[in-house]
């Protein structure tokens, strides 16, 4: 079957016809200029969209070219955004996803269009599975790139790499190749430029079995459904007393099944599952962070999912420094404290083997409490911010970051003030530590 059919025979599947609008996410490399040109010869109408991050400097440039020009050439309409990469707030990766997908959302609404199609294939999605599995996902999660949610169509997932390459030479496809993507230093890369052709080499056969692995996560939780009936509320919460009177082994698979109702499951780290049976101890009106979007309420007779109604940043491991929209950067180090990092007051030094996983960062709220270094008892963190002259026109700016148990290890203060914030007693530093989650100013 040839490629334009495999394109035409998805878009039937979905009952996408010659009347539908259809959004072409387009980057200018050759994944999304074969799908644009494959999308234009379906006979539907179509828009590129095209976002230039101004990130790889004349590559981007030239990248936002190919686009416009192959547009001009065959009468498609083409929207490009610009954007300033300096304005990026946290993970650069996942602030342009954010950019781009509401840039989607308003090409959706603005040509009242059917969907949106990327260029997403076969080995993306290949990718994304072996990601989840060496993460440590739930089995439930094991989904890898779903073929259409929402209003996102990806017609090329069953498409191989091969296959689009030799369709853009077939019709001689202009496209511009993204340098970054040859750089092993990112995981998703190494997967990619070095471990996929040992793979090809040592182990026959083991595309299509990784291929098979979303079956046997459906398998996995229609087992899970059939347990989750049996402890849930009427109002869709989990019945506290007949979840813990469950099996420990089948807790897992069952709270999985229960954050996939909700779309969540994949979104939530494996060292969360590990820490179920913490909830049946906890005293009715604690909450548990699940990420940073939603939290498990701990009700005398029920476990309560709810979305999170603040800013908040969530980490279950941390691998890399990561820059906050609050002007601070939150990291791990390796180091001895008293040799090579005494303490001052333009950082944050907590002791890593005191935290305990995952670590939600929030704006405070009235009531919240530490214990600061070097006091026996608690204070309010009302209190704290009044003691250290933070304006009042700025106390809602103010951070704490908190542990798995609610144990809050520090009020972190706007990044306008002197000092960075303060630390609890429960994760001090010893002059012996080796292992600190560092929180810095931005450069």
């Amino acid at each position: 079957m040839s490629l334009q059919s495999k394109i035409d025979a998805w878009l039937d599947q979905f009952s996408i016809g010659p009347d539908s609008t259809i959004i072409v996410a387009c980057s200018g490399g050759p994944d999304s200029m074969a799908l644009l040109d494959l999308m234009k010869k379906s006979g539907s109408r179509i828009i590129a969209a095209h976002v230039n991050y101004h990130k790889r400097g004349d590559e981007s440039d030239r990248d936002e070219g190919i686009v416009k020009a192959y547009c001009r050439s065959h009468e498609i309409g083409c929207r490009v955004k610009q954007v300033d990469p300096d304005k990026s707030k946290g993970n650069f990766q996942n602030w342009a996803r954010e950019v781009r997908y509401r840039f989607f959302d308003e090409l959706l609404d603005e040509f009242d269009a059917d969907l949106i199609v990327t260029a997403h294939h076969q080995q993306d999605h290949l990718e994304t599975l072996l990601i989840q599995v060496l993460k440590g996902a739930h089995p439930a999660s094991w989904q890898g790139i779903t073929e259409y949610s929402g209003k996102i169509g990806r017609p090329l997932l069953e498409v191989s790499k091969e296959e689009i390459l030799d369709y853009l030479n077939q019709w001689n496809i202009p496209f511009g190749t993204d340098a970054t993507n040859l750089d092993s230093a990112y995981a998703r890369n190494l997967i990619r430029n070095e471990q996929f052709e040992q793979f090809d080499r040592l182990l026959p056969g083991w595309r299509q079995n990784l291929l098979n692995i979303p079956t046997y996560a459906l398998e996995y939780s229609e087992f899970a459904n059939c347990y989750l009936k049996s402890v849930l509320t009427a109002s869709g919460s989990l019945d506290r007393t007949e979840f813990f009177n469950l099996s420990p082994v089948l807790r897992k698979p069952v709270f999985a099944a229960w954050l996939a109702q909700h779309d969540i499951a994949g979104q939530v780290a494996r060292s969360q599952f590990e820490r179920l049976d913490d909830l049946e101890e906890m005293q009715a009106g604690r909450r548990i962070q699940l990420n940073k979007d939603y939290f498990i309420e701990v009700d005398r007779n029920e476990l309560i999912l709810s979305k999170n109604p603040e800013r908040c940043a969530f980490w279950s491991e941390f691998l890399n420094e990561e820059r906050l929209e609050t002007g601070w950067k939150i990291g791990v180090h390796n180091f001895a404290k008293s040799a090579n990092k005494p303490f001052d007051d333009h950082y944050l030094q907590l002791n890593w083997d005191r935290l305990r996983l995952p670590l939600t960062l929030r704006t405070w709220r009235p009531g919240d409490r530490i214990q600061p270094l070097g006091m026996r008892g608690h204070k309010k963190v009302s209190d704290v911010l009044t003691d250290e002259k933070v304006a009042s026109s700025e106390k809602s700016e103010a951070m704490v970051l908190q542990g798995f148990d609610q144990t809050i290890y520090a009020v972190i203060f706007p990044a306008s003030h002197e000092q960075p914030g303060i630390l609890s007693e429960a994760v001090r530093c010893g002059d012996s530590d080796q292992t600190v989650l560092l929180i810095t100013k931005m450069d």
